[in-house]
């Protein structure tokens, strides 16, 4: 049901869009101004591609088996 090759693609996928999302100073300065509104933090992007990078297939699976149909709008997941 899962497969690794289709989560590393995701994750792949997931890098370059961040990446290529801040390439203006305009796109930057809204991605931190962004960050900082919404955590109280501004993190470097190599930080978040370190995060991006650790996350597991495992972990995508625990968080989906948490998720169910009938609450999928009242999770919050940090």
């Amino acid at each position: 049901k899962y497969h690794q090759e289709e989560f590393d693609n995701a994750i792949g996928y997931n890098e370059g869009q961040i990446q290529m999302g801040i390439e203006s100073s305009d796109e930057m300065a809204s991605f931190i101004g962004n960050q900082y509104l919404i955590y109280k933090k501004v993190e470097s992007l190599p930080e978040i591609l370190k995060k991006y990078k650790s996350l597991t297939l495992e972990d995508v699976k625990t968080v989906a088996k948490k998720l169910h149909k009938d609450n999928l709008y009242l999770f919050y997941i940090k």
